[in-house]
């Protein structure tokens, strides 16, 4: 057996693409010759630019652990109507080319330097917006197993990135740097979809040739992680196989469509000529094809005699065209392919071209429509051409506008949304850098909508530096608490005994397991569960990602992301993005993991807002048991009851020690799960919140916690109440009648008031009982609070069995 080839990280495979050396035939990322100005290879400039769509392509592979996605390609700033608005500036995009052009003349690039921003947003930005959400949930009906890249959440991330001056530093985006970002990602994708005006988008043109070289194997040794090219599918907005020959043809429109009217579009005939190389090298016989007839793609390689007989007569059309019309604004010299390709076969063709038979070329080209055809309002109306009937895209067409839920956020103000109580407040902490690098971060996680068959994400919170492989860690070294066991010697040892070897390696191994477990079984898939990442995968993805940070305005090391940013990260994708969780029995022995518990529950309990519909109070808590026998038996939904049982154990063993063990996040997070129970079983004194109009003085009251939203959709969480008796007192007040009895939330308050009040900040204080604050009071003085949160007027419930 041969040896397998580890699978490379996401930010290995951008180095090996992006190396300024061409990885395939018609490479126009690595060979820039249709780039205006082209980029100085040898340039710092052209590297920083370089590296930050390695940084935000790495940052949006952390989260697509599981998933087959497909690319949609489209227009954003340079579709048709993008050529009508050229047509009404042509002297003025004309001079303006000449300051910047490889070769001026009429042309849709950088249009913004020659028209209004106005006209620009309401006739080609705003409307291609709109066209491109209607055919990414076209490819979601015609594929709803796969998760897919729309145009406009995939650009969003590069406006967040190059919107931040702490990340690019005054750098301003050149046209290169968006194929940097876009191309790459086509690598990775399992199908693209071709919509509506594709081929007049000059880049789609580009990304299109990655796909056409994809199909034909010359890829595979950049797709070691997704599969062969054979497995890659190019398809139409019903979701049916392009040939080559459609391809072709639609690319054919276009050019004579548009360079009859005077525009140079040189990405759209270097993507032509690919297409007339490939058929080439297909039909070979002699031997000399560089096509590897086992790695091609079925489209390719089992291709109908009609569908050969178009490709024939294409270039019977074209050659002599492109040589008459184009061949004088192609850098064909530039590339050892394209300049085989048009001594060879262009150039000569030029003795057939007639001018005088434009036209009738022209309407011959109109007159067939194919499957991945635009349907051009200036040349298909009433009567000129029937449209192909087809009833599956009739009924892709209809599913396209149906209101389903929305299965991710992509939009909003990352780390900005407030819980109703119990904020955390980390993000303003950061510096400025971190929170750049993570707002660019979140928006890279959200690039594609995970597959609307299975529309689910799962989070799972292991903390590679916690657990019980920690606390035994501790125990081992004398140690009473994990936080000194993580900070105990030499944090990089890897020694048999060392804490790397005995605590992160072991974990990491877990959480990559569990994944591989849930993201395979068909149960856990049945539930709509497809996108599962860890906690793990963030770290990983971050410390790739660092790698090209170079030029980050920020002081000291930037090799690394503060312990705060590497929680507040996957925290704000997972309030976000996830609608489940998945724990292990030991979470209480990592104060991250403790964090990630009261978010869920704050998920679950609708307190913290979700930017998109259909995922309030959708947040399912599960703990996992490594040692049972089958998913079902390792898989065990977790009650309120439950998470306070066990973080109780913990925090409860801590507060005992002589002296206590400084744990004040893990405390904390009880204090505050104690609290909402207390709001479910004595709703009237502590789940009801008072406001004052202050206009016209009526006092309102309302639920803080609805718990009937709650026991309807999550009725798990909160069944023990009715269903298990013993377990609801646990979370009782004591009462007279008990024989003395102590329940267990008074035993823990109790603690809490005594032990670990004291521990906690003065905002942990929000949305707790009073009874807190006097405790802290006592601890810290009056003086020590910043303001008297105590009402005027107002009585505070005291309760009799709180320490004095």
């Amino acid at each position: 057996m041969g040896k397998t080839m580890k699978k490379l990280s996401a930010a290995d495979r951008i180095d090996r693409f992006l190396c300024g050396k061409q990885q395939h035939p018609f490479d126009f990322v690595n060979n820039p010759i249709f780039f205006s100005p082209r980029p100085d290879e040898k340039s710092d400039y052209t590297k920083f630019l370089r590296n930050k769509a390695k940084l935000d392509y790495t940052l949006s592979n952390i989260t697509n652990k599981g998933l087959h996605h497909g690319i949609v390609i489209g227009s954003m700033s340079n579709g048709h109507e993008a050529y009508h608005v050229a047509e009404e500036n042509r002297e003025k995009i004309i001079e303006s080319s000449k300051t910047w052009a490889r070769v001026p003349g009429l042309t849709t690039q950088r249009l913004s330097h020659a028209v209004a921003p106005e006209i620009l947003m309401s006739r080609i930005v705003l409307p291609y917006r709109q066209q491109n959400a209607f055919y990414t949930g076209l490819a979601a009906n015609a594929k709803p197993e796969m998760a897919w890249i729309g145009v406009g959440a995939y650009e969003g991330v590069l406006r967040n990135t190059r919107e931040s001056n702490a990340v690019m530093r005054g750098a301003k985006y050149q046209d290169y740097t968006f194929e940097d970002w876009w191309v790459p990602k086509v690598i990775d994708c399992s199908a693209m979809m071709l919509g509506g005006d594709w081929s007049y988008s000059r880049y789609g043109n580009a990304e299109a040739i990655v796909a056409d070289m994809t199909q034909a194997g010359f890829l595979d040794h950049l797709r070691d992680h997704s599969g062969p090219g054979a497995a890659f599918s190019v398809v139409d907005a019903s979701g049916r196989p392009v040939t080559l020959a459609d391809r072709a043809w639609e690319t054919a429109k276009h050019i004579v469509d548009v360079v009859e009217r005077g525009f140079i579009t040189d990405f759209a005939v270097a993507a032509l000529v690919a297409r007339f190389q490939l058929d080439d090298w297909l039909r070979d016989t002699s031997g000399k094809s560089p096509i590897d007839r086992g790695k091609a793609h079925p489209v390719l390689l089992n291709r109908s005699r009609e569908d050969l007989a178009r490709m024939d007569r294409l270039k019977e059309i074209m050659l002599p065209y492109i040589a008459a019309k184009c061949a004088h604004w192609m850098p064909y010299g530039e590339d050892k392919n394209l300049k085989s390709y048009f001594k060879a076969k262009v150039l000569p063709a030029a003795k057939d071209f007639d001018a005088s038979a434009v036209q009738a070329s022209k309407d011959e080209l109109f007159a067939y429509l194919p499957d991945c055809g635009f349907i051009n309002p200036d040349y298909y109306g009433p009567g000129k051409i029937q449209v192909p009937s087809s009833l599956q895209m009739a009924f892709q067409e209809a599913g396209a506008g149906e209101a389903y839920p929305r299965r991710r956020g992509t939009d909003g103000d990352y780390f900005r949304t407030k819980s109703a109580i119990f904020e955390r407040n980390h993000f303003d902490r950061l510096p400025i850098w971190e929170q750049s690098f993570l707002t660019i971060a979140a928006g890279a996680h959200e690039v594609f909508d995970n597959p609307k068959a299975l529309p689910r994400s799962f989070f799972i919170a292991i903390d590679p530096k916690g657990g019980t492989h920690a606390r035994k860690y501790a125990e081992a070294k004398g140690l009473l608490f994990v936080k000194e066991a993580q900070a105990h010697g030499d944090p990089v040892d890897n020694r048999k005994n060392g804490f790397v070897a005995q605590v992160v390696d072991p974990r990491r191994k877990l959480a990559g397991e569990m994944r591989d477990l849930l993201g395979g079984d068909a149960l856990f898939g049945a539930d709509g569960a497809a996108n599962i990442v860890t906690y793990v995968d963030f770290l990983d993805g971050y410390k790739d990602a660092l790698r090209f940070a170079d030029g980050i305005a920020a002081q000291g090391e930037k090799s690394n992301l503060s312990s705060r940013a590497k929680l507040e990260g996957p925290m704000d994708w997972m309030e976000r993005n996830a609608t489940g969780i998945v724990l292990l029995p030991d979470w209480p022995y990592s104060p991250k993991e403790v964090e990630f518990v009261m978010a869920a529950v704050k998920l679950k309990l609708g307190l913290t807002p979700r930017p998109f519909d259909g995922a309030k109070y959708r947040m399912d808590i599960y703990m996992f048991d490594p040692d049972a026998k089958g998913l079902e038996s390792k898989l065990k939904e977790q009650s309120l009851h439950d998470l306070i049982a066990t973080l109780g154990a913990v925090a409860e063993k801590w507060m005992d020690s002589k002296p206590p063990v400084p744990a004040r996040d893990t405390c904390l997070v009880l204090a505050q799960l104690l609290e909402l129970s207390d709001k479910m079983l004595d709703p009237m004194h502590r789940n009801a919140q008072h406001t004052v109009n202050p206009l016209t003085g009526v006092k309102s009251a309302s639920e803080i916690v609805r718990w009937s939203e709650v026991n309807l959709m999550s009725p798990g969480f909160t069944r023990f109440r009715w269903t298990e008796p013993e377990k609801a007192r646990d979370l009782m007040a004591s009462a007279v009648g008990d024989g003395g009895r102590e329940s267990m939330r008074d035993r823990l308050y109790r603690k809490l008031l005594i032990v670990a009040a004291a521990q906690f900040e003065e905002e942990d204080l929000e949305g707790l009982h009073p009874d807190y604050t006097d405790a802290w009071v006592c601890a810290h003085g009056l003086d020590s609070l910043e303001k008297e949160r105590k009402t005027p007027g107002q009585t505070r419930y005291i309760d009799h069995r709180r320490p004095t």
